[in-house]
């Protein structure tokens, strides 16, 4: 087996790990893209239960205002939590889209080293096959002489 063709084995090796590294990243980046929807979802919850208040203002009891002041609070923490979580998200999207840029350099590194090696045994081979020519020239010359 020519070293082109074992090396084009290890580049397929590559290929797929190249592959289940995007299908990660992109995973990820459409985790992300639904985990801003959530955040968003809660801030407009929290900005139209602040306006409705506001909207109704004295006609609250006590009472109603506590609890309107503390379902606020966990909205804010809900709110809070998923902002952390959505920074922890696009580090770990930053770590993977690395990690797949960096197979996909030794992808493309393989790549032009599987072309350079099939350059070099097409000229062997055409030297070869040359050789093999020039010989058959000789004998055939070295026989009608």
């Amino acid at each position: 087996m020519k070293r082109s063709k074992r090396i084009a084995e290890l580049k397929k090796l590559l290929d797929r790990q190249a592959e289940q590294e995007a299908i990660k990243l992109a995973e990820l980046q459409s985790k992300l893209i639904t985990d801003k929807n959530k955040i968003a979802q809660l801030q407009d919850f929290r900005g139209e239960y602040i306006n409705s208040s506001v909207q109704i203002g004295s006609r609250f009891i006590p009472a109603q205002l506590q609890d309107r002041e503390k379902l606020v609070k966990q909205l804010d923490y809900a709110i809070n939590q998923q902002s952390k979580h959505i920074e922890m998200l696009q580090k770990h999207i930053e770590y993977q889209r690395r990690a797949w840029l960096k197979l996909h350099g030794k992808v493309e590194a393989y790549q032009r080293w599987i072309e350079k090696l099939i350059e070099e045994e097409n000229l062997i081979e055409t030297r070869q096959d040359q050789k093999k020519l020039d010989e058959f020239v000789t004998n055939q010359y070295t026989r009608k002489g």
